[in-house]
């Protein structure tokens, strides 16, 4: 086995990890911005929310 491939599977277990890692937390915010969007208020009384992240409508119960 060449040191080009011990190399580059040493790599892919690297970045593998990492992603094990990033995933469950990026999984996670992603989960907390749908609870809890970022807003914004405008002067006129209006919520902004950016693309993706705008309420559902609202009903009475």
């Amino acid at each position: 086995m060449s040191w080009d491939v011990v190399f580059h599977v040493g790599d892919l277990i690297v970045q593998c990890a990492i992603a094990w890692a990033v995933i469950p937390v990026a999984l996670r915010v992603m989960a907390v911005l749908k609870d809890f969007p970022p807003h914004r208020h405008e002067a006129n009384g209006t919520i902004r929310y950016p693309y993706g992240f705008e309420p559902g409508r609202t009903e009475k119960l």
